[in-house]
This record gives structure tokens, sequence and C-alpha cells, in this order.
């Protein structure tokens, strides 16, 4: 159902980059675009190459010639350089404070794993 809306899912925002327009611990909403149509002023969320990871932040500027856009956090003054394929789609809504409910789940998966290998060395090291 999600996919023949144009929605990709939802995603929890762990950092404050977007504050105060979008809070740290939102859980957001992402619908797919076709690269070209991201606008200055949407809120993208992409894939930054640099670090691996998924970011949802402000287009500040589009160069459709060479097929990116400069992509920047509202809290923050650094410019990502992003290319228009690494676009997953734009930010519809957000909710704030409900994507902490999603990061601490992955915050308990990656306990209990610590838990369990500190088990299994405590184990074999007798």
């Amino acid at each position: 159902m999600a996919a023949f809306l144009g929605l990709i899912g939802f995603y929890a925002i762990p950092t404050g980059s977007m504050e105060p327009t979008i809070p740290r611990g939102s859980l957001i909403l992402v619908a797919s675009v076709e690269p070209h149509e991201v606008k200055v002023g949407d809120i993208a969320l992409v894939i930054d190459r640099a670090l691996g990871v998924l970011i949802a932040h402000r287009v500040v500027a589009k160069d459709t010639l060479n097929g990116v856009i400069y992509v920047k956090g509202d809290a923050v003054n650094t410019i990502t350089k992003v290319a228009l394929d690494d676009v997953i789609g734009i930010v519809i809504f957000h909710v704030p404070y409900l994507g902490y409910l999603f990061l601490a789940r992955e915050l308990l998966i990656a306990a209990a794993l610590l838990a369990i290998a500190v088990v299994i060395y405590t184990v074999f090291r007798l």
C-alpha cells in the first residue's frame, strides 16, 4: 500500500541537525520523488556517501547540469554535496519525539547482543 501511494517509509531522526524544524527524536514520513523533482527548500532524505548514513536535510541549492544538490541541516553550517541519484525522497511530515521509540528499540537490540557476547566470553574463558 505504501509503495502505491509513493511513500517510502518512516525514519527516526537521531540528531538535532534539523532543529527547530524537525526536533531530535522525531519520526519522519518520506515520499518517493524523481530526483529531478527535488526543489530548493525541500527537506530531502539522502545518502551521505562520505559518512555512510542517511540524512534528512534541507536542499539549499540544485545543480541540474552536474546532477547534484546541496543540503544543509537547519541547525548546522555544513553544506553537503549529494548526487541526485542519492536522493531517497522528501520528508512530507514528522511527529516529534515518536522516533525515540524506534531509536530505543535499536539500542535495546545492541545492548542484548553485547550482553550475549559478554556471557559467551565469560563461559568460554573459564
